[in-house]
């Protein structure tokens, strides 16, 4: 599986990290931690990886179906 871009993909829901950890029912440091570039920084994993992967297709799917009305 690709590597998910958390801060991508939750600034495309528009969500704080606040409200993305809400809907992952994950601690918002968490998110923190999988958003960082240091050495802090960790990869999703378990139940979380899964529904991050369903919001990654769900937001290329938008992109995709944007780009053909664009295209039109």
């Amino acid at each position: 599986m690709a590597k998910i871009n958390v801060s991508r993909l939750r600034a495309s829901l528009g969500e704080t990290q606040l409200e993305f950890s809400e809907r992952l029912g994950v601690y918002q440091s968490t998110i923190c931690r999988w958003e960082s570039t240091g050495p802090e920084h960790r990869e999703p994993s378990g139940p979380a990886l899964i529904i991050l992967a369903r919001l990654e297709r769900e937001r290329i799917a938008r992109l995709k179906k944007t780009e053909m009305r664009a295209a039109g």
